[in-house]
């Protein structure tokens, strides 16, 4: 019996388990980091305190030895202009390079995006996890659909997402003697911005420990081990304490949208009247995977004169993948609206409208988007981003449309000289 604790899956990819690895436009990963230690002295009291700071350094293929190397060097030459002297003052550099994410194991269980927003329940539960969707992507027109939506959609980069930790999540498929305990374990691409912290690694070695020596004491393989006798033994660890779950900074509060006391229709009712107001944000989410025959209500909403309302109405409709959310997207674009909610706390991350409204096209455009995409991709002021975002979207309608159709929006992408 093995226990995986490579972090990148080593292990199990030696064996041949199948994995992910990277999103699905370029394979790339999340950023690596090069941490450091400082000294930081406040100037009102004069007493030094020890700090931390851990800055995004590059990217990486962790599965690579030549490329970790070229990784290292290039973060530790981002120290090589910093003054000793300054406060706070360079004290250590961490001895490696902190990789936040490589392959994801293919397992029994993958946990999604859509598990950790809507709080998703396991009967093979073994503790849980929780955090805002941590991606620190500088390219979000390169991201899945779901993440472009939750972000600039949604504005929820900071939004509490939480779920239970299923036991199938560290049980690579076809195999019946590993157990996975890193990174590596079974969460999707989207997913694992949300569950990579130390403390769920942490959650998953135990478990993963205990499940094996529970294995052998039975003579059983992963998938028989009982998880009475597994969840007992977590149980009187702590580690299925649920008094826990309250230590997860204002994550209690996602329970809320999951309106767990009210029949489907009465949370959609709720979650529509939202967007009727323009206060949508997160529960656009609860829409977008709504199996309620919602859209000719949201389309009506989609027309109305509010501006912030029709605007999210049409975002659901839009990732529901209904050319009525077309006209609206139009609009935001041909008036070049900006965001919705400048006053959130995660205003960083929430991009204008008329640039979310040309990334969701992808889902929902029809020819009658080419001419002004068109215009815009010909707009001689526009940055590389906004073109970066037009070309993602005329990749997906090609596939959609056919290459004739769009054409002209290839020729005018085509002609764009940085």
């Amino acid at each position: 019996d093995f226990v995986d604790a490579t972090g990148d899956g080593d292990l199990s990819a030696m064996a041949g388990a199948s994995f992910q690895y990277g999103r699905k436009s370029d394979g790339q990963t999340h950023a690596y980091s090069q941490a450091s230690g400082r000294v930081y002295v406040n100037d009102n009291t004069s007493e030094p305190r020890l700090t931390m700071a851990n800055f995004d350094a590059g990217w990486v293929d962790s599965t690579n030895i030549e490329d970790l190397t070229r990784a290292r060097l290039t973060a530790i030459s981002q120290y090589h202009d910093m003054s000793l002297t300054v406060n706070p003052r360079l004290t250590s550099i961490a001895p490696s390079i902190g990789i936040r994410q490589g392959r994801q194991i293919l397992t029994d269980v993958v946990v999604t995006m859509d598990d950790y927003i809507r709080g998703k329940r396991y009967d093979d539960v073994i503790g849980w996890a929780g955090a805002h969707h941590e991606n620190h992507a500088v390219d979000y027109e390169l991201e899945s659909d779901e993440s472009v939506f939750w972000i600039w959609g949604c504005q929820s980069w900071l939004a509490p997402t939480f779920s239970e930790i299923p036991y199938r999540m560290l049980l690579p498929k076809h195999f019946h003697n590993i157990w996975i305990a890193c990174r590596a374990a079974g969460v999707d691409i989207d997913s694992h911005h949300s569950f990579r912290m130390q403390r769920d690694m942490q959650r998953l070695g135990e478990a993963a420990g205990l499940a094996a020596s529970i294995a052998v004491k039975n003579d059983c393989t992963s998938r028989q081990v009982p998880y009475s006798e597994l969840a007992d033994t977590l149980m009187k660890s702590g580690a299925l304490d649920s008094d826990q779950i309250n230590h997860f900074p204002d994550f209690g509060g996602l329970s809320r949208l999951r309106y767990t006391e009210d029949p489907p229709e009465r949370h959609i009712e709720k979650a529509i009247q939202a967007v009727r107001e323009g206060t949508g944000g997160p529960l656009l989410w609860h829409l977008y995977k709504s199996q309620l025959p919602i859209d000719a209500e949201l389309a009506a909403i989609s027309e109305s004169k509010h501006t912030d309302g029709s605007w999210q109405a049409a975002l659901v409709l839009a990732i529901r993948n209904n050319p009525q959310a077309e006209s609206r997207l139009l609009k935001a674009i041909r008036k070049r609206e900006d965001c919705w909610n400048k006053k959130a706390p995660h205003s960083a991350f929430a991009i204008t409208r008329w640039m979310t409204a040309v990334a969701m096209l992808r889902c929902c455009g029809t020819s009658a988007c080419v001419p002004l995409l068109t215009q815009l991709a010909n707009d001689p002021d526009l940055t590389l981003q906004p073109k970066l975002t037009i070309a993602a979207t005329a990749e997906r309608l090609v596939s959609r449309l056919g290459k004739e159709i769009v054409m002209p929006l290839a020729l005018a992408l085509n002609s764009y000289h940085p």
